[in-house]
């Protein structure tokens, strides 16, 4: 019989969520200091790019590989709904909100994606 291998990745997501539980779970909006809000705002982005992670994580199973570009794409998306579900909660989200975002995000992909080096399918002699 196989041995179950557990993934550090979900080990990670798990203890995330469990941070989350406790956190949100006990602490009041209105009452808490705005360091608090950041704290949770930035836990909450983290759980969030882990869990998009893990989604082209699984994507390897179905022979998909999750490369450096996927790990790039899987940040700048990270950043698009954080910052979507920051400005909605400030109450500041509007259409035109994300009209600009979305843009700013692929130019974002792209920029970051520009300074790596592309991996030649035939060795290239010099």
């Amino acid at each position: 019989m196989q041995k179950i291998r557990t993934s550090s990745h979900l080990q990670q997501l798990a203890a995330l969520l469990v941070v989350d539980v406790l956190f949100f779970g006990f602490t009041d909006p209105a009452e808490i200091p705005s360091a608090g809000l950041i704290i949770g705002f930035l836990l909450f982005a983290v759980t969030l790019y882990q869990l998009v992670r893990g989604l082209f994580k699984i994507g390897a199973w179905y022979g998909f590989g999750f490369s450096k570009a996927q790990q790039r794409l899987a940040r700048i998306m990270t950043a698009v709904i954080a910052a979507a579900v920051g400005l909605q909660s400030m109450g500041q989200l509007g259409g035109r909100d994300l009209l600009v975002l979305l843009p700013c995000a692929l130019v974002a992909y792209m920029y970051v994606s520009y300074g790596s080096r592309p991996v030649a399918a035939v060795p290239i002699r010099e």
